[in-house]
């Protein structure tokens, strides 16, 4: 490795559980890049790392984007790489600011439509605020790119940068044959608004076969849990809370459907988004129900690995009960689009524009 590239990768979410960022990291380092994933120590759980995890006592809002940012500033005074990639507007705006004092090269990476996210709906000050910082930053960044097309199409006519497409798609792993499952449907990734894990767990009710597991935490978790106590079904309600990346895909291959509903009517940056955990699902060769959203329709009609939720939950653990053809077939289909949909295949486009 020639140790003289350097690359830091600055994160507003915790190192260890960003998957998108873990495989970045290893793509620049089989490049030849040393790399360092900077983040915010945001779960007490305690998993060996080589990357920083700042401990901050403030976790959101405005306080808490500045401190981030002079973090970031100071950082990269101290430490000035060969490269930065910058994760979202929130550690874009200081490394765009930085870049104009250090020379390294700046890749912008939009996790997601930021400024359409549910949290700024109504709130005209800050999403100004944040696509003026957003527009600026990306003109100054080298590279621009995000997690779909349709992310891609808006922000290019909105910043006057051309986005490229970097899908959060898993590294290819070996598939393991189909064994018999019991009646599991697992959720993974963040309990926040509009993510229906509340629905979810809500739907199993009518269907008494059925458990729900929940892996990972989010704003709105406390809430579910204790309203979830008081269900004659909670006994049939799993939850996991954080786990590393190794524990996930044990728990999820135990399951028999992966879910990743939306309410994608909330916001823009949900009805584009193309979540890890979709193609997570498939990789292990679980079917999915999914947000019926046009992003989602295209990868359905692509690989037929799922149901789109146009008809309730119930509705369509029922059909898995009482049609295992057409589950099985579904699970075909994953073993197919689970080499077609990778990582790898991904990286080999950006890759080009990477120094």
């Amino acid at each position: 490795m020639n140790v003289d590239k350097t690359a830091i990768i600055f994160v507003s979410s915790d190192p260890i559980f960003d998957q998108r960022a873990q495989k970045v990291k290893e793509s620049l380092s089989k490049m030849g890049y040393s790399v360092q994933i900077c983040g915010i120590e945001r779960h007490k759980e305690a998993f060996e790392t080589e990357d920083l995890r700042w401990k901050m006592s403030i976790k959101s809002g405005p306080l808490f984007y500045l401190f981030l940012g002079l973090k970031i500033l100071l950082h990269l005074r101290k430490n000035p790489p060969t490269l930065v990639w910058a994760c979202d507007p929130d550690t874009l705006w200081a490394a765009g600011l930085m870049k104009r004092w250090k020379s390294f090269f700046l890749v912008y990476d939009s996790h997601e439509w930021f400024t359409e996210v549910p949290e700024l709906e109504g709130k005209g000050l800050k999403k100004w605020i944040w696509n003026q910082l957003e527009n600026r930053s990306a003109r100054n960044s080298d590279v621009c790119l995000t997690v779909s097309n349709p992310i891609a199409e808006q922000l290019s006519e909105k910043t006057g940068r051309e986005f490229q497409v970097l899908m959060n798609m898993p590294n290819l792993t070996s598939f393991e044959p189909q064994k018999e499952k019991e009646c599991i449907i697992m959720y993974q990734g963040a309990i926040n608004q509009g993510r229906r894990v509340r629905e979810l767990i809500a739907a199993i009710e009518h269907a008494p076969k059925w458990e729900v597991w929940i892996a990972g935490k989010g704003d709105e978790e406390e809430s579910i849990k204790s309203w979830s106590k008081s269900l004659h079904y909670q006994h049939r309600i799993k939850w996991l809370g954080m786990l590393s990346k190794s524990e996930l895909a044990k728990a999820t291959k135990q399951a028999k459907v992966g879910y990743n509903g939306l309410d994608w009517q909330q916001s823009k940056s949900y009805e584009f988004s193309l979540a890890n955990k979709f193609f997570d699902y498939v990789s292990l060769g679980i079917p999915v129900i999914t947000a019926p959203t046009p992003t989602y329709r295209a990868m359905m009609q692509s690989y037929n690995v799922g149901w789109v939720e146009d008809d309730s939950i119930v509705s369509i653990l029922d059909q898995i009960e009482k049609e295992p053809m057409e589950y099985k077939n579904r699970v075909d289909a994953c073993k197919f689009a689970k080499n077609i949909w990778t990582w790898e295949e991904q990286w080999k486009s950006i890759q080009t524009w990477i120094p």
